[in-house]
C-alpha cells in the first residue's frame, strides 16, 4: 500500500472537481453572452423608438388621438419586436406621443414627446 501511484479514488476526486470548474466557467460564459444579447436587443429597440417617434411626429395624429394604444406596423420593423403608441390631446396646442417598443411582452424602451398639432 505505501507505493506511489495514483488510486483511483484521487483520479475520480480530481474528474469531479474538473467537472464542477467546467461546469461554474461554462454557467459563466453563457450568462456572459445572454446579457450581451439583452444589451444589443435594448440597443435596437431605442433606435426603432427613435424612428418611429420622428415618423410619427411627422405625420398626421389627429385621427389616433383618445384611441388608446395603437400597434405601429412598419415593414422595416423586425418580427421580434413590437411597438405601440397611443395619442392624447393636451388641450394646449399639443398632442402627447408615447411610444413603447416590447420584445416578448417585456417593454424594451419608451418615450413620450410633445408634438405641435
Amino acid at each position: 500500500m505505501g507505493e506511489g501511484g495514483i488510486t483511483l479514488v484521487e483520479i475520480v476526486v480530481v474528474v469531479v472537481l474538473l467537472g464542477l470548474i467546467g461546469a461554474f466557467f461554462y454557467s459563466g460564459v453563457n450568462a456572459g453572452v445572454g446579457t450581451s444579447q439583452r444589451g444589443k436587443d435594448r440597443v435596437e429597440a431605442v433606435s426603432l423608438l427613435q424612428a418611429v417617434t420622428e415618423e410619427l411626429t411627422l405625420s398626421n395624429l389627429a385621427p389616433y388621438v383618445g384611441k388608446g394604444d395603437t400597434a405601429y406596423t412598419g415593414d422595416w420593423i423586425p418580427d421580434r419586436y413590437s411597438v405601440k403608441y397611443n395619442v392624447a390631446d393636451t388641450s394646449h396646442g399639443v398632442y402627447r406621443l408615447r411610444v413603447e417598443v416590447s420584445q416578448s411582452e417585456r417593454v424594451l424602451a419608451n418615450n413620450t414627446a410633445l408634438v405641435c398639432k
